[in-house]
């Protein structure tokens, strides 16, 4: 029988609690494989661990160095691949590897709302769920997030689909609104024209990778909201490209001066810098005036994606080798459907 490969990589689920603090310590991370064995008993395990950190320390940097390890192991030797990570920065590191390593193996990462040990932490029922995902998977390959809510249920996401946590009640959601499926004794999907049908992660495409991108190039990622001081935006490190979360509708503010998203606009036409909004759910339908303008202006708009996704996924457009355009095509399910709009 093949092996799982483990992956901690520290956060939560690799920490303990001293004098009221949360941090790692020496040996910390293998704390959960061994409560998972002491509950459950040996399990086909191959553990690795590449680095620990908190996730909220996550940098491009260290996104590049677990790249790095997961394009240099050999998938085939191994059932699948769980990845123990951080909550703070989950939905990132899940949307980057998904786009990258979604159509070669089958991937499931967990977190955990408290450490190992903790009361109501939920960390070695996630470890649980992935294992029972992986001993029956719906498809051979795919990436997926699988984290317990507050509710008790088990949601398995589209790792490009999963949400940040909220700060309050420190839940995951998902883009669109709709989990890829529950885990219950087994998987159950959610049956729904925004997700795809679980045959089809199964099948064979064309590597769009042939060498693993350098993920460590600056985006520039900014957010719409009142009083936004375009003009206090430096461009003097030059990112590769920028990237503008908008408002629900695809807006920004078109007037003013230090609030004109426009000034920012022609600022790095000016420098020859990409910018790109998201998310837009139409680029050739209807759109507000404001969004109209921008559009009018140059912005590249990035369809129906989370934030998280498309930023994921910029890292990748300008650290590949080869220049394709990466936003022409699904690299593993991060552009919803066009949603059904009334007139």
């Amino acid at each position: 029988m093949k092996k799982i490969l483990v992956i901690l990589t520290g956060g939560t689920i690799g920490s303990m609690v001293s004098e009221n603090v949360v941090d790692l310590c020496e040996g910390s991370v293998y704390r959960l494989i061994d409560a998972y064995e002491k509950k459950y008993g040996k399990e086909a395990f191959e553990v690795v661990n590449p680095f620990s950190t908190l996730s909220e320390n996550m940098t491009p940097e260290t996104w590049e160095k677990l790249c790095q390890v997961l394009w240099n192991t050999d998938f085939e030797q191994y059932r699948g691949v769980i990845l123990a990570h951080g909550s703070d920065t989950l939905s990132y590191t899940a949307a980057l590897l998904g786009m990258l390593f979604g159509r070669k193996t089958l991937m499931v990462l967990i977190a955990s709302n408290y450490p190992i040990g903790e009361r109501g932490s939920n960390g070695l029922a996630n470890l649980r769920g992935a294992v029972t995902f992986l001993r029956k998977p719906p498809c051979s390959r795919g990436a997926f997030v699988i984290y317990r809510d507050g509710n008790g249920k088990m949601p398995v996401y589209l790792s490009t689909r999963i949400r940040e946590a909220d700060p309050y009640g420190d839940q995951f959601t998902a883009f669109g609104g709709v989990p890829f499926g529950y885990m219950e004794e087994e998987f159950v999907p959610v049956i729904s024209e925004k997700n795809p049908p679980c045959r089809e992660l199964s099948e064979n495409r064309e590597p769009v990778f042939e060498t693993c991108p350098d993920v460590t190039r600056k985006v520039l990622l900014l957010k719409a909201y009142p009083g936004l001081d375009y003009e206090s935006i430096s461009l003097q490190k030059k990112p590769a490209a920028v990237l503008h979360l908008m408002y629900h509708s695809a807006t920004a503010c078109t007037v003013g001066e230090e609030e004109n998203f426009l000034r920012l606009l022609k600022k790095c036409k000016e420098q020859q810098i990409p910018v790109y909004i998201a998310s837009v759910k139409d680029a050739e339908g209807r759109a507000y005036a404001t969004g109209k303008q921008i559009l009018e202006q140059g912005a590249i708009p990035l369809l129906n994606i989370s934030p998280e996704a498309a930023y994921g996924k910029l890292l990748l457009q300008y650290g590949q080798q080869k220049e394709r355009d990466l936003f022409r095509e699904n690299l593993f399910y991060e552009h919803l459907p066009c949603p059904a709009i009334e007139k």
